[in-house]
Order: structure tokens, then sequence, then C-alpha cells
């Protein structure tokens, strides 16, 4: 066996030689804390994907981005309070129809073709769902079913788009969509092909109509609005659990405990650290004295208050930007339109103003593309009526 000299000699000096050990510093247990960092770069636009050896095109990451708008949606409270009374705006608060133009037939027609919609319920329940649909998406998507000679609709359902995938284009046209509840799972959950909708299909009864908001840089799905502001709507949302964590963690970061004596072992750590846990920390322990017993001034526990560095002041400054950023993204006109209050405003005079405003540059161009959506499916049965959502005024 060969044996190298040179590396057996260091080998024996680093033996006989013994490392000098270092004195031995304090101990200091951190206790649990949660910092947050806000990534403001991340969670702005979706991307879109066509993939080889699939037939949609993915959207987002992880072919998940409906999921993520939920997300912010569901963690939000300014969000979501816009989202929800600007869908209610737009649906309106009922809606017309003029028959003047109309036979004694088709007005016949009409009113059975009321009952197509959301499986007989109320016409306005399928508007308040698209409604949503539109502003919390950018999207809707309606299923539509012929009769067996293709002569007219007998049915209008409308679809979820979280779970619609659009197919590739062919010849500049998208004549296929999919739709899955699982898109995480597409194994064992295969998505069911529906074809586009087309005049000129005289094969499949059921067909998917899609309906997006204009994005110069998106040519398959919608996208809302507000997509300019969702990563300070995702800021919104993780300063609250910044805020909770602390709340719950209430040692951090406002003290530092360091015991100058060591413990003997782990489990002896573990149980001071859990009985400090367990005695001061959380709300309902705040202004609990903490109390030490040292054998000399040699073993003492030193007790130190980090200094928050202004985090109360910090946190209004960024949290104001949050609701101007938010409000931005959704054109809000005032934010006591949706209940928003704002530090240093006790009331806006010039709400009603606003209001007026807001109802004409936002809300009505949107319930104008929902009414379209609607008379065109009437025309589908030769029904040239003037369907008109009536507006919401929610100042009264």
């Amino acid at each position: 066996m060969y044996i190298d000299k040179k590396m057996a000699i260091l080998d024996f000096f680093r033996k006989q030689t013994p490392t000098p050990t270092p004195p031995p510093t304090p101990t200091v247990e951190k206790l649990q804390t949660t910092v947050v960092s806000i990534n403001l770069s991340n969670s702005d636009f979706p991307s879109i994907t066509e993939v080889k050896n699939k037939d949609w095109v993915m959207f987002g990451t992880n072919n998940n981005y409906p999921d993520t708008l939920i997300d912010l949606y569901n963690s939000s409270s300014i969000h979501q309070s816009i989202v929800t009374q600007k869908s209610k705006m737009i649906a309106g608060g009922g809606y017309t129809i003029d028959e003047s133009t109309l036979t004694f037939e088709q007005k016949v027609e009409v009113e059975k073709m009321l009952r197509f919609f959301s499986d007989g319920k109320d016409i306005q329940n399928f508007i308040d769902l698209i409604s949503g649909d539109w502003e919390l998406f950018g999207a809707c998507s309606i299923e539509v079913i012929w009769s067996k000679d293709f002569s007219r609709v007998v049915k209008v359902n409308r679809v979820n788009p979280r779970y619609i995938r659009s197919g590739k284009f062919v010849d500049g046209k998208v004549e296929e969509y999919y739709f899955s509840d699982n898109w995480t799972n597409t194994r064992t959950n295969p998505p069911v092909r529906i074809p586009a909708f087309s005049i000129t299909n005289k094969t499949d009864y059921t067909q998917m109509m899609y309906f997006k908001k204009y994005n110069p840089s998106q040519e398959y799905y919608g996208t809302p609005g507000y997509i300019s502001s969702t990563n300070w709507i995702l800021a919104d949302s993780q300063i609250g659990v910044y805020h909770n964590n602390n709340i719950s963690n209430g040692f951090a970061p406002g003290v530092s405990i360091n015991f100058m004596k060591k413990p003997a072992s782990n489990e002896e750590k573990d149980i001071i650290v859990g009985e400090l846990k367990r005695q001061y920390q959380g709300a309902r322990n705040a202004g609990k004295p903490l109390v030490f017993f040292s054998d000399g001034p040699d073993n003492r526990t030193i007790i130190e208050q980090i200094g928050a560095s202004d985090l109360d002041k910090q946190f209004t400054v960024i949290h104001e930007q949050i609701v101007t950023q938010i409000c931005s993204g959704h054109r809000v006109t005032s934010t006591e339109l949706f209940g928003i209050a704002v530090a240093g405003r006790l009331g806006n005079a010039d709400i009603t103003s606003a209001y007026n405003i807001f109802e004409k540059t936002v809300i009505n161009p949107e319930r104008q593309t929902i009414q379209r959506i609607i008379n065109d499916i009437f025309l589908l049965n030769a029904l040239p009526v003037d369907f008109k959502l009536i507006p919401l005024n929610i100042l009264v």
C-alpha cells in the first residue's frame, strides 16, 4: 500500500499541535419571529406559453394564474372591497328589455330564452356572475348549447374562467377551449375539449364563448384592469401577515435576552425558552414583569430593548402608498365609494361628483360590454331586443 509521507507528517503535526479554542461567547436565544420580504417585481404579469406536447396554452407559472388572482382577492381587504363593489355596480340594479319592434311570437321566445340562462334562474343571477368574472379575471366564459337542428340556442351557462384554457391559434383563430377543475393535475383529470363558438359549426352542440378585456400584449387570455397594481395588493396582504405574526410572537423584535451562563444541555435550554414564551409572549401577556435570579453579577441575565426604528410610522406611510396604488390600479375616484377609510380625511363633500365620474368613465363602459354580450346571445335566436342594465346608485 502506498503511503504519502508528506501527508502523514502533516497529519502528525496536526494531532500534536492543538487548535486554540476560542473563548466562549454568551448565548443569545433567538425567539421566533417573522420578517416579511415583499417582492414587488414577480407578481405582475402572467406568462403565456405554447407547449408542443399540450393542446392548450399555458396561463402563468404552473398554468394557474387565475388561482393567483383568486388568492389576491382573498388576501387583501382593500382589493376585495373594490372588486366586489365594482362588479355589483357593473351588474346594476335590474334590467329592461325593449320589445317594441318584436312580434308577439318573438316576445314569447324572449320569455322562453330568459329561462335558458343559469339553469332557469333569473337572468340577473347570470349577469351578477359574469360581471364578477369580468372584474376579477378580466374575462368571462359562456357555454352555449344548440338545439338538435342548430336553429336556436336552448341553454346558456356561465363557466368559471378559472377552469378554462385556450387552444392554440389555427389560421389566426382559436378553434377550441379546454375545461378542467384541476389544472395542476391533468394526468388524473384530463381536460375536456370544448369547441369554440361558431355559427358555422353544425357538428358540436356544446360550444364555448370566451370574452376578454383588451390587452395589447395578450392574444389568448383576458387580464384584469387592476393588473398593474397586483404587487401592491400582494404587499397589503403580506403586511397583514407581518403584524399578525408580531402579535403572536410578542417578543420579536422588542427585546433580546442574554443569559450569561450557558444551559447545561439542550433540554434545559428548551425548557427555559419554552417557559418564557408561555408566560410572556403574545398580546395577552403584554406588560407582565420579567423576573430572573442569578448567583452573582457574572451570571446576571441581561435584557435589552431592541429599537423599533419607527416601524409604526413606516407602516403608516406604506399603508397610505398601498391604498393609493391599489385604488389607482382600479381607477377609483374616491375611496369612500368603497368604504375605505384614509387617515386625515373625515369626509368628502364631493363624493357625488366622484361617483358620477367613476360611473361614467369606469363602470358604464364595462356595463355596456356585458349588455352587448347579452344582446348578441339574443340575436342568435333572431331576437333583436334592446337589453339594458339599470345603473345601481350606491349613494341612495
